[in-house]
């Protein structure tokens, strides 16, 4: 039925402007995430920050700087996302769910601090008592470090944990480009600790010399690598370096393999001990 005002000039104009801005709105205001999974939680979690990943990542998990300053004010809603998430509700979630959520809380406030050092646009606020270094997740300050450990003790002291944490862009692990997911936690953090050690700057065997350099990021960890990969193995070497290379061992390529558990002996380095046996990339 026709109306006065629909006889006016304009009005069809007027109509169409205004379904316009309210699609674009609902295009500005953060998703919902009202349904539930059979693990409580929500479906397509996790979508907004695999948009992010997927463009602004290539599949080696290198950053593209430019892709990633176009997805920053996206990002940002992720964070906000991970932010106000409930803390009762992420207690309804299954264990490997809630592990790979301080994962990828991680790696999400690393990627937006990561912008905003490339471009000083995007920085971030860090005022002079260091409180920058906090920010909010399930609704509690927290801060890269509170957080680290939280991943850690979710995993029960899985030390793969650590390489799934893109804690330094020179010297430790690359972001993956999705999101990890609990329910196949297990596989990606597999997958994770292959790709590590197919970079020659984190493992290098060196066979001439029999020297072994391994990247210093192994060393700030290896204490932890002991409880789940203690062993006799490598009696040459102190426990915890014998945990380590048990630990690498386990995920490198058959010849590097059989090197490290046939050789009787070769000296192990971590990279930043020498800088003369610091692999080239």
């Amino acid at each position: 039925m026709m109306t006065e005002d629909s006889n006016r000039p304009g009005y069809p104009m007027l109509g169409f402007k205004i379904i316009t801005a309210a699609l674009l709105w609902t295009l500005v205001l953060p998703w919902p995430n009202l349904a539930l999974g059979a693990n409580g939680m929500p479906l397509h979690f996790y979508h907004r920050y695999e948009m992010v990943l997927g463009s602004s990542l290539d599949g080696q998990g290198r950053i593209r700087y430019s892709n990633l300053k176009i997805q920053c004010p996206l990002l940002d809603q992720v964070l906000v996302q991970f932010g106000t998430l409930s803390p009762a509700a992420f207690s309804r979630w299954k264990p490997r769910d809630q592990e790979a959520f301080y994962i990828n809380a991680y790696n999400a406030r690393a990627l937006r601090v990561e912008a905003g050092k490339q471009d000083p646009s995007l920085a971030l606020y860090f005022p002079q008592d260091g409180s920058a270094l906090s920010f909010s997740l399930l609704r509690q300050p927290t801060t890269l470090d509170q957080v680290e450990r939280d991943a850690e003790e979710r995993s029960q002291g899985d030390p793969r944990v650590y390489l799934a944490l893109a804690t330094d862009f020179q010297e430790g692990p690359s972001f993956r480009n999705r999101p990890y997911y609990g329910a196949q936690l297990e596989s990606l953090l597999e997958e994770q600790a292959w790709r590590f050690f197919k970079r020659p700057d984190q493992l290098n065997i060196d066979r001439a010399r029999n020297v072994v350099t391994l990247s210093p990021y192994l060393k700030r960890y290896a204490g932890d690598f002991v409880k789940g990969y203690g062993t006799r193995q490598f009696a040459f070497l102190d426990v915890k370096d014998r945990a380590v290379l048990n630990f690498v061992s386990q995920h490198v390529k058959p010849k590097d393999r059989d090197y490290l558990v046939q050789a009787p002996v070769f000296s192990l380095r971590y990279a930043d001990e020498n800088p003369a046996l610091t692999p080239q990339p």
